[in-house]
């Protein structure tokens, strides 16, 4: 019943009857709570089957609406080249993007709620991305859990911050933190940066990035990941215009 319920206000993903309550879903489940602008905790009562229940059925599936977004810009910190404590590698230096090759804004987790800088030395100080280390973090942008912006890299190099062959097509933006999702502050700066970016970002007086796609896809899109789990995808496809499951290279 559920799931023909959900069918009826347009999710187009969630197939199958008679099947147990699976990830599938429930992710379907909390973007049809977030629809709804109800709690996104995945459980289906009363609550929530009254209010998907008065959802108005749209020709393009819920998931690719686009909340207002508050015109409040955030703190930024420019952590790009060693500056504010970031470590760089010693001699290891990111490629430059072909020109043209960006295709998609990729969401991401930390998976943890530990400052940056620790992912920044996972990066550089250890063989997780690259024997003897990377250039530097290799998320393109972050945002902490105050929902501060800490930029690391700019869209024009190719980080290795996802797999699939999809570094060179994708520019990642990471939440500090896990499977809970982004905080409040969080999902308030994030929908003022996609905006921001796709209009041209300016990440520090004087210097003005050109306009990203207005498309965006997440992590375990690209790869066999769980990042940025099922909260953080249902967010990112909230506050994206044109949201890929099936993303494509070149």
């Amino acid at each position: 019943l559920w799931r023909a319920r959900l069918r009826s206000k347009g999710f187009v993903l969630i197939k199958g009857f008679g099947k147990p309550f699976d990830k599938p879903l429930q992710s379907a489940t909390i973007v049809a709570q977030l629809a709804a602008g109800v709690k996104p905790d995945g459980v289906v009562g009363p609550v929530t089957w009254k209010a998907v229940g008065k959802l108005r059925k749209k020709r393009r599936p819920i998931v690719a609406t686009r909340a207002l977004v508050p015109g409040i810009r955030p703190k930024i910190l420019d952590c790009r080249n060693g500056r504010n404590g970031f470590p760089v590698h010693a001699w290891k230096r990111w490629d430059a993007r072909p020109a043209g090759a960006l295709r998609y804004k990729l969401g991401h987790y930390t998976g943890n709620e530990v400052p940056f800088i620790n992912d920044a030395k996972f990066h550089v100080y250890s063989d997780y991305l690259d024997q003897g280390g990377a250039p530097s973090i290799a998320y393109g942008i972050g945002v902490d859990r105050s929902g501060a912006v800490l930029v690391f890299n700019d869209p024009g190099v190719t980080t290795w911050h996802c797999d699939g062959g999809f570094n060179s097509y994708t520019y990642g933006i990471a939440f500090q933190g896990g499977t809970p999702g982004p905080t409040a502050a969080q999902r308030k700066t994030l929908r003022w940066l996609y905006r921001e970016l796709e209009r041209g970002f300016s990440p520090r007086k004087g210097e003005r990035w050109k306009p990203l796609p207005a498309r965006d896809t997440v992590h375990r899109k690209v790869s066999s990941t769980s990042c940025p789990g099922d909260i953080g995808e249902a967010f990112y496809r909230r506050i994206s215009l044109a949201f890929a499951d099936r993303p494509t290279k070149g």
